[in-house]
């Protein structure tokens, strides 16, 4: 299933190269889909490097919501919604992107360090045997991840140091260096083969503009890319950028490359899981300030039982493992993931807890 999911993140890297907040880097020339030209230019510089530079602090609103019918184990829903205040360190940020192998742990400390957010949550899932109902706060200062739940921790403050943390499970800080080496990398987008197949596949992504919220008073506007999975999936185009993705990954030595060639079996079947879905991407831009405020994911989608049992098949093929229960019905899914930036710029203070419980030692910080 390794290889399921490797497609999954090369679609996604190919829709979000298209996208201009994740492929704003991209040496292709940058795509207008069929926008205003004052429009493509206020998208686009929102999301160009000095624009995103100046998003070090500011307070987010998060909401995600999604639910699942037809499952085996029964239906589920959940709702998850969080607010608070994020100041970033560049400096420290800009340590983590340059650090790797050796000194990801290194860099990934450093980062958490100039991390400061508080954020109070609330967290509700209806699941047939494993109901969740959870509040709290959770605090990130210096290094120090404080959190509170009434549910788990009976309102009482427990503090963790992240860097110590790491050091004492070094698989959480290998889990960064693992997923840089083993995940597509968007630094593949650069070879000029792969731009091109990418130009491509954008006759399958439309855009459209409208009024977004007020946010701090001022006017934003609304920016809607919907993407024709099925049509980008089952297409030519993106057989050709996986032929091409894959023979660049050999070209390299990557490990990967095995991999993706084994995606590329699974891509009719996985053609016909996203027949009947629906993606669609928001972006929020500052009328005047020009600068993103905000991004929406909404994802929906119908897994065939047939398919879903012959993808089964494939994936547990040679295993040694217990057969699965086939599924009978058909699932549908959908979710919407939706976070929204205010008060950019100013100023973030969050204090830590001094009377905070250490974790697993009873002794207080």
């Amino acid at each position: 299933m390794k290889s399921v999911i490797r497609f999954g993140l090369l679609v996604m890297l190919a829709v979000g190269a298209l996208t201009p907040a994740f492929g704003a880097q991209a040496q292709a020339p940058k795509p207008c889909f069929g926008l205003a030209d004052a429009d493509c230019q206020l998208l686009y510089g929102a999301s160009a490097q000095d624009n995103m530079g100046k998003l070090t602090s500011f307070v987010v609103d998060l909401a995600l919501t999604g639910k699942a019918t037809g499952a085996p184990s029964g239906d589920v829903d959940f709702n998850i919604s969080g607010n608070g205040p994020i100041a970033l360190d560049q400096t420290a940020l800009a340590a983590l992107k340059s650090s790797t192998g050796a000194t990801m742990m290194t860099g990934l400390a450093s980062a958490l360090k100039g991390i400061t957010l508080q954020d109070m949550f609330k967290i509700a899932v209806n699941a047939p045997k494993t109901p969740t109902n959870l509040s709290g706060e959770i605090r990130l200062v210096g290094g120090q991840f404080y959190y509170m739940s009434q549910e788990k921790t009976a309102g009482k403050w427990m503090v963790m140091d992240l860097n110590t943390a790491m050091q004492k499970n070094p698989s959480l800080g290998m889990l960064g260096a693992m997923g840089a080496s083993s995940s597509p990398s968007a630094g593949a987008m650069k070879d000029p083969k792969l731009q091109a197949d990418g130009q491509a596949l954008i006759k399958y992504i439309k855009a459209s503009t409208s009024d977004g919220p007020s946010l701090d008073g001022a006017a934003t506007k609304q920016f809607t890319f919907d993407v024709d999975l099925s049509g980008l999936v089952n297409g030519p185009e993106m057989k050709q950028f996986m032929t091409d993705a894959t023979a660049a990954a050999a070209a390299s030595g990557s490990s990967s490359s095995s991999s993706m060639g084994m995606a590329q079996m699974y891509m009719p079947m996985l053609a016909k899981l996203v027949s009947n879905s629906q993606l669609q991407l928001k972006y929020l831009v500052g009328s005047d300030d020009k600068l993103f405020h905000g991004l929406e994911l909404v994802f929906a989608i119908k897994l065939d039982a047939a398919t879903m049992n012959a993808l089964q098949a494939m994936s547990s093929s040679g295993s040694s493992s217990s057969t699965k229960t086939p599924m009978t019905s058909d699932i549908n899914a959908n979710f919407d993931l939706k976070f929204t930036l205010s008060k950019i710029g100013q100023p973030v203070k969050v204090d830590p807890v001094p009377d905070a419980q250490k974790v697993g030692t009873g002794t207080t910080s």
